[in-house]
């Protein structure tokens, strides 16, 4: 009777009931993570079709914004401002997320999205630091304006010339950063790459005449 009592008393029944819950315990959490993998495939897949439409935006607006530029229409110019800062925000709130910051470290995938995320940087950077501060002075670009306020131009000149000083570095270090970038796979990225590195170079290189000139006519007028 006593051998009888201490074998059900024994614990060495009790472990397949523990094993049985501990490998629940384990597929459970194995089937929570495939689902929470696939569900953050699912997200970023949906988050890089945004950024992709937005690219494609941005490069069209990009397009014009030498002309906006050079147009002498301050309204045409802030239209033009708006579209980019707006598209360029976008980007950059979809590709600062946790998944985007992951996804650098994928196979295949990697590369093109490290290469969105600095060009995100770089446009925000531009935008807000260049081109917005443009924006708010685009009377100062009007040849109308300066004509019709000619008894202040020597002022004006002197606004300019320090519009230009301030925005002049952030183009030059967002045109360095863009060179130093690799060749993007997905086709909507290259174009947007490579848009604005054409943009940004070109409106560096007419910066640097602009500033020289300018710095000429304001000792002239002076």
């Amino acid at each position: 009777m006593e051998e009888k009592r201490y074998a059900q008393n024994s614990p060495s029944g009790e472990q397949p009931k523990k094993r049985g819950k501990a490998k629940v315990i384990v597929i459970g959490v194995i089937i929570a993570l495939v689902a929470a993998l696939g569900l953050s495939a699912y997200l970023l897949h949906r988050s890089a079709q945004r950024v992709r439409t937005e690219a494609a935006t941005l490069v069209e607006t990009l397009d014009t914004l030498e002309s906006a530029l050079t147009s002498g229409n301050p309204e045409t110019l802030r239209s033009t401002v708006a579209k980019v800062n707006a598209s360029a925000t976008t980007i950059h709130n979809e590709t600062k997320g946790p998944l985007w910051a992951i996804a650098e470290y994928l196979p295949s995938v990697g590369g093109d999205v490290k290469v969105v995320r600095t060009l995100s940087d770089v446009l925000l950077d531009v935008s807000e630091n260049a081109l917005n501060p443009i924006a708010d002075n685009a009377e100062l670009l009007s040849p109308e304006d300066l004509i019709a306020n000619f008894d202040t131009i020597g002022a004006s000149l002197e606004q300019l010339i320090t519009l230009v000083r301030t925005i002049h570095p952030v183009i030059t270090r967002s045109v360095e950063t863009v060179n130093g970038l690799p060749t993007p796979t997905f086709t909507e990225i290259s174009a947007l790459k490579d848009q604005t590195d054409e943009v940004l170079t070109s409106v560096d290189e007419t910066l640097t005449l602009v500033e020289s000139g300018l710095e000429l006519l304001g000792a002239i007028t002076g």
